[in-house]
């Protein structure tokens, strides 16, 4: 992918450009302000920097971060207010989270995760659900780019009382590309729109993690 650059007296010269591979002049860059000025609109994906020893660095959210640095391509988010209502109607609703523990990279927005670089993904959910009627069938699921990718729990409930809370959980492994995205949704066979049981305790009972495997 573009070039591999070598490093002469700490400057680097030459370099890789995310996901898309672009004829570029060689360049040194004397200084690293020289070299945030250079990239500072990459043309596609996540810009990235391969040294000739093997190490890459990205440049993510303004800043250079080593590739190896499993802190790199994580996040962790909740919902801190109010749950929503999940309409009963038999399909997949998209959980919302209002917070974030953490998201180095800033590749969640808008309730979904975007891959900044290509690989295997981990992830892992848990959302509390307020039982309203009977029966009823609440489905957690991982969607890739709107459509379905792996299923957790799917829970079928004949004799809840209404206000019983049941926690709703998920974890499993996704491949994605670049610019692929994964979100969390809620599928209720309910009949009856079901809250979300997020305030107050929404770190804990309903959130959404993930990390770069590899």
């Amino acid at each position: 992918m573009g070039y591999t650059p070598n490093v002469v007296d700490g400057n680097i010269i030459l370099a890789s450009w995310g996901n898309e591979v672009r004829d570029r002049t060689r360049q040194v860059f004397a200084t690293a302000a020289e070299r945030d000025a250079q990239w500072a609109a990459p043309p596609n994906g996540a810009e990235c920097v391969t040294l000739d020893t093997g190490t890459t660095w990205y440049r993510l959210a303004g800043a250079w971060r080593v590739g190896n640095d499993p802190y790199l391509f994580s996040f962790k988010v909740y919902q801190a207010g109010t749950g929503v209502n999940v309409p009963g109607n038999a399909q997949f609703t998209l959980v919302g989270f209002d917070s974030e523990d953490w998201d180095p990279s800033n590749s969640f927005a808008a309730n979904r995760f975007t891959a900044p670089v290509p690989g295997v993904y981990a992830w892992q959910s848990v959302v509390a659900m307020v039982s309203q009627n009977n029966p009823q069938r609440w489905v957690l699921s991982l969607h890739k780019n709107g459509g379905e990718a792996e299923r957790g729990t799917d829970l079928q409930i004949r004799n809840a009382a209404a206000t019983d809370e049941f926690n709703l959980m998920g974890s499993g492994t996704v491949r994605l590309a670049a610019g692929d995205y994964m979100d969390i949704r809620v599928l209720n066979a309910g009949g009856n729109p079901t809250p979300i049981a997020a305030s107050p305790f929404g770190a804990q009972r309903c959130w959404f993690s993930g990390f770069l495997v590899r």
